[in-house]
């Protein structure tokens, strides 16, 4: 048996990242992995492991499965359950920015099923943190080549580019701020 395969088959109770198996606020997964819930949170509080925003955090370690509780009724369930949703909710927000781009320029078309919007989404679309208010921000389609020379500094979404370059315009009413 490979190292992977013995991790596949590890015994109930055993948590998967840490190998410890102290019972203690385990948590099983609907894929039937285990992990201590603290494990996870550290695993969840990582997130993406570059500048491009990626989701693959959100999945179980071993088998790549959603991370989800096996049963939600659970006091460890109810608190991964606590845990993982803001993680749902910018998966959500990231996914409908990332469809009105797809959708406005063109790469999918309107009438295309949701699953398949999200599997583009997902695979093509290049999504970064802006450095200045920290918000995501859909980059268009992704080019491994021009992510790989991109500083964390270049990393402005264009509400802020252009609030930067266009200070000097100014409404009447709102002052800088909504111009």
């Amino acid at each position: 048996k490979t190292y992977v395969d013995w991790l596949r088959n590890r015994v109930k109770g055993e948590c998967c990242i840490c190998l410890e198996d102290d019972p203690r606020n385990m948590v099983e997964l609907a894929c039937g992995h285990s992990f201590h819930i603290n494990c996870l949170k550290l695993q969840l509080d990582a997130k993406w492991g570059g500048m491009r925003v990626t989701h693959q955090y959100m999945n179980c370690a071993l088998c790549r499965s959603e991370i989800k509780a096996a049963d939600s009724r659970t006091p460890q369930g109810k608190q991964l359950k606590k845990m993982i949703l803001p993680h749902l909710q910018l998966r959500a927000r990231v996914f409908r920015l990332c469809k009105k781009i797809a959708l406005e320029d063109n790469h999918v078309k309107e009438e295309a099923k949701e699953e398949e919007i999200r599997k583009f989404v997902e695979e093509k679309m290049a999504v970064f943190t802006c450095n200045r208010c920290k918000e995501p921000y859909c980059g268009g389609l992704q080019d491994c080549g021009v992510e790989m020379k991109m500083k964390p500094e270049d990393l402005v979404c264009s509400d802020c580019s252009w609030k930067e370059n266009h200070s000097q315009f100014k409404c009447r009413e709102h002052g800088a701020q909504f111009a």
